[in-house]
């Protein structure tokens, strides 16, 4: 991989596990969206590794499991629904569970979390749309064995493709259709 190159589309593979048909989604179904966006203008602090416009894409189906709680299920196997709070249709809190993750370049773990909220829109009482944002979380974790992580910029005065030290995060502006 070339240096700088962005590693968006393979830190957010690495939560998307594999395809194939989902397990049911617990709940009432609400509706099956396929989602996508880019890191808005100015909202990364993980550059190179997730630059400004970066894109993501989805597909997954959102449920209520309760009056104040609903489930975001990925259309991946391997991935477990993501557990939501729910105001209405207003989500928040649809996060995956941390993931460790390589990267190309960089000697360490680094661990991965998504974290989605915003609002389902609907007309005549149907789902037809998704508005709001995605947080991808990005932190070094430690090597194999147990020495603390450094980036490839620490150990050799060049860009890495390490996250920074105190870890980084960038905000997706997402919408979802059917």
């Amino acid at each position: 991989m070339r240096r700088g190159a962005s590693l968006a589309p393979l830190l957010l593979a690495a939560l998307a596990g594999c395809p194939g048909e989902p397990g049911a989604c617990p709940g009432e179904k609400q509706a099956t969206l396929t989602f996508g966006g880019a890191v808005a203008a100015g909202q990364t602090s993980c550059a190179p590794l997730i630059p400004e416009g970066a894109a993501t894409g989805f597909p997954a189906t959102v449920s209520f499991t309760s009056d104040t709680e609903a489930a975001l299920c990925l259309s991946r196997l391997l991935v477990e629904p993501r557990p939501c709070s729910r105001a209405g249709d207003v989500l928040s809190g649809c996060a995956s569970q941390a993931e460790e993750v390589t990267l190309p370049g960089c000697p360490c773990s680094i661990s991965l979390q998504e974290t989605l909220a915003g609002t389902l829109v609907r007309t005549e009482q149907r789902v037809t749309a998704f508005t709001g944002s995605l947080l991808v979380t990005l932190a070094r974790s430690t090597t194999a064995a147990g020495v603390a992580c450094y980036s490839a910029e620490d150990a050799r005065g060049t860009t890495g493709s390490c996250p920074p030290a105190g870890g980084c995060s960038a905000r997706y502006d997402v919408s979802g259709a059917p």
